[in-house]
């Protein structure tokens, strides 16, 4: 009876951690995207930076909606291997504008390993894409009563 009790207790962990990883497997290789929403204020003539959303080691950004009335918008790389989007409005322009920069890369799950039957998934990566919309107020007001930018999603202010 004990030896069933056993043979009972060790199937049933076994069928745990072979279904916890079954789960895993049907997250595998299902894109996820999140979309956030940047409002900011800047006054005339000056430029606005913003620290893009960094995912895994490989995130690449890109702009697929161009600011219309843009001096300057691009994305350079930061020192930690991040991306930031750079902003200058055209001169002594006042008004609305918007950019549309879409994030891409790889997030990195834990994974799951059985010993030495072969089945690991240590490096399991899921497909990730971050969608931020930048909406620009420009004012022709001073730069200090320009607002400062808030993430309409966190409420974080920038």
């Amino acid at each position: 009876m004990k030896k069933m009790i056993t043979l009972f207790s060790v199937a049933g962990a076994f069928l745990l951690v072979f279904q916890s990883c079954n789960k895993l497997d049907h997250r595998h290789g299902a894109p996820v995207t999140t979309k956030e929403t940047v409002n900011a204020t800047i006054a005339a003539n000056t430029g606005y930076s913003y620290a893009l959303p960094k995912i895994g080691n490989g995130s690449q950004s890109k702009i697929t909606v161009s600011a219309h009335h843009a001096f300057i918008s691009m994305i350079v790389a930061d020192n930690n291997g991040g991306a930031v989007y750079q902003y200058t409005p055209a001169s002594d322009y006042s008004g609305t504008d918007a950019v549309v920069i879409t994030t891409t890369g790889e997030e990195q799950n834990g994974g799951c390993s059985h010993g030495n039957s072969g089945h690991h998934h240590d490096n399991d990566e899921d497909d990730k894409t971050t969608v931020t919309t930048i909406n620009l107020t420009i004012t022709s007001a001073p730069a200090a009563l320009a607002k400062p930018a808030t993430n309409s999603a966190s409420g974080q202010t920038y």
